[in-house]
């Protein structure tokens, strides 16, 4: 076990660690808000509950350097370390190693990274704010956003400690590409990675992660208290899954823990003023409140809130080949963003192009073209627990059973146009190409379709906030209507999905929430 990790068996002597905060889940949500609760809230002991182990302390990406021979034929230019497709092959192999598919129903294809730091450790870096539309398109009644000014607070929080920046490809391709696509609008999308110390990918200190902040806070934490467990203030438990809430009178009592290993359980006390953070995932947040009895069971399915309303990114993805503007490989690449052409719902999308060098064809440039268009929230898409004997340990908790598909008046004529104006887009970057067709190009796109649901990875809704508690789950700090201390902060709060990466709003979002609870303790002590 690494230095800064413990295991649920550490919690047993007695008044060991009496936290006042536990954080049920350790990705980018978790790990933010016991980010923020550490640097925002001096008196407060926060425990991160994680049901994998640490497999890295950072992001993926800032591991490996790889060789890529056909960069050493024409030679290591400076601003250039390697091809960012080659990391990408890495990334790829990393994830199919250590994903699990954990839900049944719908959902099958989507993936969770059961590990500290989540599915963060090898999230894109593309972190766009969502678009003013996205907060202001799908509202429907007493569901609704925190305050923009609020929200834009921390999303410049988010936006400084996830070090985000524009402008990193530099190059003939990159400009090329911004001036065939001008009349669609097309500009640099903001990204999430340090690139102070070059360009084209030679990214300086590199991807951010939640969980490379997390892990230096442990090390700062483990020598200030001298490694003495009942002086820390941040601890965290891997290989330990919270399978159950226990609540009292309109608040969380305890939380029930397994050991993954030895399967042995324990219930963590929540102490008076205690405070219980959801940030397990959009779908195990819904699945872990449904499982503790905290739904709204004694409505109808069909005007339930916990667990409805699951959305995410329909996703459209495509290649195109290139020829280069010159031999120099660090120029070649391309990092740009197609906007939504307008507010109107059936344009609520946009195109991400991405590219460089190709690894396997010399002379050719690589464009990788994705569609990304938002779901229109819709009740019938709903998390459930799966009621039959599981497939595994019959000890196990309740999986969740997802029910899901597109609406075919919005959703499906959105993605259809979606794919039109990839089509489009595709023209104009290989017009003056040899032997181009505009007609066989667009021929191309016809087929495509959207990949299976849950492989954006970008689910969102299932508690979603907002003033009633008759139509939302939580309030818009977070704060679920009929528990007093049980939070949610992960993208399951979200109205609906947005068009852009979530990444940074969920982010924002987690900082969000960290801060009502910072607050909510300090009104606490004021009175005492």
């Amino acid at each position: 076990m690494a230095l800064y990790e413990n295991s649920l068996d550490d919690l047993d002597e007695p008044m060991a660690f009496e936290p006042d905060c536990i954080v049920i889940g350790s990705g980018p949500a978790g790990g933010s808000v016991a980010e923020h609760l550490y640097n925002q809230g001096p008196e407060l002991r926060i425990l991160v509950v994680e049901k994998g182990p640490v497999l890295v302390n950072c992001h993926v990406s800032n591991m490996p350097k790889i060789p890529n021979v056909d960069t050493q034929q024409r030679g290591n230019r400076s601003g250039f370390v390697e091809n960012v497709l080659s990391r990408g092959v890495y990334r790829r192999q990393f994830m199919s190693r250590h994903e699990v598919k954990p839900w049944l129903g719908d959902f099958e294809a989507g993936m969770m990274m059961e590990n500290f730091g989540g599915r963060g450790i090898v999230a894109g870096a593309h972190l766009t704010r969502f678009y003013d539309d996205d907060f202001q398109l799908w509202k429907r009644s007493g569901v609704d956003w925190p305050d923009r000014a609020d929200l834009d607070r921390h999303y410049l929080e988010a936006e400084s400690r996830r070090n985000v920046t524009h402008g990193e490809c530099k190059g003939r391709m990159q400009n090329w590409t911004l001036c065939q696509l001008q009349d669609h609008n097309a500009h640099e999308p903001p990204w999430g990675v340090d690139v102070a110390s070059g360009t084209n990918f030679d990214i300086g200190r590199g991807y951010d992660s939640s969980a490379s902040r997390l892990w230096s806070l442990l090390m700062d934490d483990d020598i200030r208290a001298e490694s003495r467990m009942k002086r820390r203030r941040l601890v965290l438990l891997t290989g330990t899954e919270a399978t159950r809430l226990d609540h009292q009178n309109g608040r969380i009592t305890g939380v029930h823990c397994r050991n993954r290993i030895t399967r042995r359980t324990k219930r963590i006390e929540v102490k008076s003023g205690g405070r219980v953070v959801l940030a397990a995932s959009t779908i195990e947040s819904a699945r872990l409140a449904i499982a503790s009895g905290l739904h709204d069971h004694h409505r109808p399915e069909r005007d339930q809130t916990v667990g409805n309303y699951l959305s995410e990114h329909i996703f459209v993805r495509t290649t195109l080949e290139v020829p280069p503007l010159s031999d120099d490989p660090s120029d070649q690449f391309i990092n740009v963003v197609v906007p939504p052409k307008n507010h109107e719902k059936i344009n609520r999308f946009h195109v991400h192009i991405m590219g460089g060098f190709s690894p396997t064809r010399r002379n050719r440039v690589e464009l990788r073209m994705t569609g990304e268009a938002a779901m229109t929230p819709e009740q019938s898409n709903r998390v459930r627990l799966e009621r039959e004997p599981l497939r595994r340990d019959p000890s196990d908790y309740p999986q969740a059973r997802v029910t899901f598909k597109l609406s075919e008046h919005h959703d499906a004529h959105r993605w259809q146009h979606m794919r039109t104006v990839m089509s489009d887009i595709a023209c104009d970057l290989l017009r003056g190409s040899p032997n181009f067709d505009a007609d066989a190009t667009r021929r191309t796109f016809d087929p495509l379709e959207p990949m299976l649901p849950g492989q954006s990875h970008h689910e969102s809704g299932t508690l979603a906030m907002g003033h009633s508690p008759t139509h939302s789950v939580v309030k818009t700090n977070g704060q679920f209507h009929n528990v007093e201390n049980l939070y949610a902060a992960d993208a399951s709060v979200f109205p609906c999905v947005g068009v852009a990466n979530p990444m940074l709003t969920i982010t924002a979002i987690a900082y969000h929430v960290a801060e009502a609870i910072c607050e909510e303790t300090r009104r606490a002590a004021a009175l005492t």
